[in-house]
């Protein structure tokens, strides 16, 4: 399997971000923009440890510690779940991860950059937990049907 772009906040490859995008797009195109994406992955990635490197330094320059992020569109995940059902197993373990603790990238980044433990939160209830991935999942589940109608309306030739 191709290596995970960023760990455990992305554990998709280009080639799985190619894959997700060819539903909706020629190859080429799809292979492109995956290429772009993993490119942005990549550099803010390096951009991290970079800045790690500076704050354990105590460099305390706002603009060298500040560790850059990436973004990708939701809409990349909705594709990625439609590839096949074991890559929407892994979108689903990736979401339930984020909902289940949004903090810990910027957990981690306290961790690793500062070598400081971030403020213990206080557990969040079983009910509050399952009440927020419901309706996480329930906006999702919806998002990912309408996508699913696009991927369909492609394949008939509706889309270009």
């Amino acid at each position: 399997m191709p290596r995970a772009l960023d760990g455990d906040d992305l554990p998709f490859s280009a080639y799985d971000l190619a894959r997700a995008l060819r539903l909706l797009m020629p190859r080429r195109r799809a292979e492109r923009e995956a290429a772009r994406m993993a490119a942005v992955v990549r550099a803010a990635v390096a951009g991290r440890a970079r800045a790690a490197a500076a704050a354990r330094a105590g460099v305390r320059d706002v603009a060298r510690i500040n560790p850059p992020q990436w973004v990708i569109p939701d809409d990349v995940f909705l594709l990625l779940s439609l590839v096949s059902p074991a890559y929407e197993a892994r979108v689903d373990a990736w979401r339930r991860a984020r909902v289940a603790a949004p903090g810990a990238p910027a957990e981690r980044w306290l961790r690793d950059a500062w070598g400081v433990a971030p403020p213990a939160r206080p557990p969040r209830p079983a009910a509050e937990r399952e009440a927020a991935w419901a309706a996480h999942d329930a906006s999702w589940r919806a998002a990912r049907a309408g996508m699913q109608a696009a991927v369909r309306a492609r394949r008939a030739g509706h889309l270009t």
